[in-house]
């Protein structure tokens, strides 16, 4: 029986894949323990909408995906997942993977294609299934609450390095410590840098680097961390975009600021983003539902009340329309004096004309129309516009 299963398995192998060869990736991925109707994976992309591909299967616990070259290369991580007849909506369902590295016991829930492989082959013994109620806090996932199910499968972590390597580092570029609070910035960027140095053909790295560009102090940082990879790993789809990322970010911190004319979230009037260029601007992109952007309001009122007159803000909010009615309740209810600029039917261009990454994002702009990226979050970045504004 077994032989005819693998028989039947290397068939379904057979007409499903040789005929796209040239142009596809495989996964086979062979589970024990358990058995599933319907599988499929999600693949995470960095600036397009998630992938989703089913699975085939002749027996429910072996399956082979296969996956068009174009969007393997762009994939940061692939996702096992499965639905069930009775869950709802917000429910998910995915594969968990568990792995014994050097002692210890460690978890990882993606994998992804090697630089130069074109299969993925993984084996799984079913072990344990976690259950969390609320989705939002088990994963940063903004799909809804419901319920997380995760089937873990005990595997060899060797079979697939992405899956190895994230298991070994999770919160590689991400600035993230669970043991450690205590560490800052720059041991951080040491730490990364030694990683980097170690495995310079590392696809996860440069991809979760690809991933984090926002969350870098300075270009510099991210220049000198990609210095370490290999040519290899700097020709491939993510390292071209870190590339492209910090050469993009240079020239525009070292071009002048180009003024755009948008609308006022309460009356309609175009204005101007900067109207005195004689003097220091201070722009702030935010938004409603940013819940760091409404932490900062007060921090941003002491900056105002005591700098207004030499220092002109401007809010610029990126809400879509779905959530613009919001933003003028919350200029209303924190009486916000400063002026407000609505992105709302342009926010792509915006963000991308002005490198909004994430928020909140503040940019001062120099009487001479140059730009820095100022967080006035940090204390002495706040100092500095007091310093500016001659208030110190």
């Amino acid at each position: 029986m077994n032989k005819i299963r693998h028989l039947l398995f290397f068939l379904l192998f057979i007409f499903n894949v040789i005929p796209n060869f040239s142009r596809n990736k495989v996964i086979q991925l062979e589970l024990n323990g358990k058995k599933y109707d319907y599988l499929y994976i999600q693949i995470k992309h960095l600036f397009k909408e998630k992938t989703k591909i089913d699975g085939k299967s002749i027996d429910g616990c072996k399956w082979i995906f296969s996956v068009p070259d174009s969007i393997a290369q762009e994939a940061c991580f692939i996702e096992f997942r499965y639905k069930q007849s009775n869950d709802k909506i917000e429910d998910l369902r995915a594969l968990g993977f568990l792995g014994v590295i050097n002692g210890d016991t460690l978890k990882n829930y993606y994998v992804n294609f090697d630089n130069t492989g074109d299969t993925i082959l993984l084996h799984g013994n079913f072990s344990k299934i976690e259950t969390h109620t609320s989705l939002s806090s088990f994963e940063n996932d903004s799909s809804g609450i419901g319920n997380w199910y995760r089937d873990f499968f005990i595997v060899n972590p060797q079979e697939n390095k992405y899956l190895m390597e994230r298991m070994q580092s999770p919160f590689f570029s991400f600035f993230k410590n669970f043991n450690d609070n205590n560490i800052n910035y720059k041991d951080y960027i040491n730490e990364y840098i030694q990683k980097i140095r170690e495995n310079p053909d590392s696809k996860y790295y440069i991809t979760n680097l690809a991933s984090t560009l926002s969350f870098y102090l300075s270009t510099q940082d991210i220049e000198e961390l990609y210095s370490f990879f290999s040519p290899t790993i700097k020709n491939s789809y993510f390292g071209r975009e870190v590339y492209r990322y910090f050469l993009s970010k240079n020239l525009y911190l070292n071009s002048k600021f180009e003024n755009s004319i948008l609308p006022s979230w309460d009356t309609g009037n175009l204005e101007p983003i900067i109207q005195d260029t004689l003097k220091y601007n201070l722009v702030i992109f935010s938004a409603s539902w940013c819940g760091p952007c409404i932490k900062e309001i007060p921090l941003l009122k002491e900056v105002y009340s005591d700098l207004q007159e030499n220092l002109p803000m401007t809010y610029i909010s990126i809400d879509e329309l779905k959530t613009v009615k919001a933003w003028g309740k919350l200029m209303r209810k924190e009486n916000i004096p400063w002026r407000s600029l609505l992105a709302t039917n342009e926010i792509d261009k915006i963000k991308k004309k002005y490198f909004v990454e994430g928020i909140p994002h503040t940019l001062l702009v120099y009487p001479d129309k140059r730009i820095e990226i100022l967080d006035i979050r940090i204390k002495e970045k706040k100092e500095k516009l007091y310093v500016l504004a001659g208030k110190k």
